[in-house]
């Protein structure tokens, strides 16, 4: 995985995870950091940011939640909204963008 950036929404157990058994990899986009940071920026602090209610204001189809594949394809459909809303809020939207959102 290494040159890879890993992608999930509240990343800390895959962190974890990952990290215990020595994986590496480039870095990580949170999705949930990302819709708090984005959020905070629009005066949405204490909007919901759990994954089903930010696919909710990002337009990502309804899945199935809670369930492994449903949650991965929801956050990798709600990673490529809010990079596309970004783009043409700002004309590009980059990897370091987002993991610069990440991070709070």
């Amino acid at each position: 995985m290494r040159g890879r950036y890993i992608v999930a929404h509240g990343a800390q157990l895959e962190r974890a995870l990952l990290d215990a058994r020595g994986v590496s990899y480039a870095g990580w986009i949170d999705t949930l950091a990302v819709v708090r940071a984005l959020d905070a920026r629009a005066g949405r602090g204490a909007a919901d940011a759990r994954l089903p209610a930010a696919a909710r204001r990002y337009a990502v189809p309804r899945l199935a939640a809670h369930q492994a594949f449903t949650d991965a394809l929801t956050t990798a459909l709600l990673l490529v909204s809010i990079a596309g809303q970004r783009e043409v809020e700002r004309g590009v939207c980059s990897i370091d963008d987002l993991v610069l959102l990440s991070r709070g």
